[in-house]
């Protein structure tokens, strides 16, 4: 799903350019098969994007991250250290010049 979010915008542009690019050359019956064919694309891409959206709240509200480890039982203040860094001393921090 995530890769049609991506994909199918830049098929938009492209068949709606073909739809102009023919329309110019007075090829009216392709451009308008082509416009038609760019608004389903449009609108399988709105619908791609709904469905995302719901897919996230679903995992949003279950708890589990897309990478499937689950940050929700990590206690509140854990996140500095997880990080490998110390607390700076006031003391210590100027020692270092």
């Amino acid at each position: 799903m995530l890769l049609a979010a991506v994909v199918l915008p830049i098929a938009i542009a492209v068949v709606y350019g073909a739809a102009a690019l023919l329309g110019a050359m007075r090829d009216d019956a392709a451009a308008v098969v082509l416009s038609r064919v760019a608004l389903c694309l449009g609108l399988a891409w709105i619908l791609d994007l709904v469905l995302l959206v719901i897919v996230l709240g679903i995992q949003s509200l279950g708890g589990n991250s897309p990478t499937g480890t689950n940050h929700s039982t990590a206690k509140q203040g854990d996140d500095f250290h997880d990080l490998g860094d110390e607390p700076i001393d006031e003391e210590s921090a100027g020692q270092g010049e």
